[in-house]
């Protein structure tokens, strides 16, 4: 049996087709060749400010443009998730539509608390660790 790929969890999840699975892996690596650029341009980045803090050369106008060109990519990196998530649901059939509804509540929720289990209604609260 052969390890679970990452996508492996969303095919699943809206149970995509064989047609869909094609599409899907496409967009993916379309995705993460998109990610990786911008990821690439922040650690550019990041590297210059650790260079520049080294050297002593940092002032504070130095440091805000750093840090702005490091948000303008965090914030790239967030709009192309989300028109990745949008090209997802463009393949799917109407009848996969609420089971994407309902994996981007759950990946919603996984985002906000990665740590913390669901919020449960009633009941006594989760033991303290």
């Amino acid at each position: 049996q052969r390890p679970e790929r990452p996508g492996d969890f969303i095919i699943n999840a809206l149970k995509l087709n064989e047609q869909q699975q094609k599409e899907f892996l496409l967009l993916g690596r379309r995705h993460r060749v998109r990610l990786d650029s911008v990821q690439d341009n922040i650690k550019r980045v990041q590297n210059e400010m650790f260079r520049l803090v080294s050297t002593g050369e940092l002032d504070s106008t130095k440091t805000s443009e750093l840090i702005k060109q490091i948000q303008e990519g965090e914030a790239a990196k967030h709009m192309i998730t989300i028109a990745h998530f949008e090209e997802i649901r463009q393949i799917l059939k109407p009848d996969q539509v609420p089971l994407f509804k309902q994996f981007m509540q759950e990946l919603g929720n996984r985002i906000i608390a990665p740590n913390h289990p669901p919020l449960r209604r009633g009941g006594p609260p989760p033991p303290r660790r």
